[in-house]
């Protein structure tokens, strides 16, 4: 984000919440730090954002799609105790 800011002034928190349809910037905020998990609605708006080649977006799905088995899991060990 920092980096594609540097040259992109219009790509803001603010920005990023209205393309990835995401109502809080806490909750982004959040996301970004990996605190939450990013939702797979959010996907393509973000490769859509930073302007991936395919390439890159297919090595960022790997990584959500990491992701989110991570949380789902951290989830269900939650759930267990």
């Amino acid at each position: 984000y920092e980096l594609f800011r540097a040259h992109h002034r219009k790509v803001s928190i603010s920005f990023l919440c209205r393309r990835m349809g995401v109502s809080s910037k806490g909750h982004l905020c959040f996301m970004m730090k990996g605190k939450r998990s990013i939702p797979n609605r959010c996907w393509t708006p973000l490769v859509e954002t930073f302007r991936l080649s395919d390439e890159q977006a297919s090595r960022l799905l790997v990584l959500l799609e990491s992701d989110a088995e991570r949380f789902r899991t951290r989830t269900a060990n939650r759930n267990i105790a």
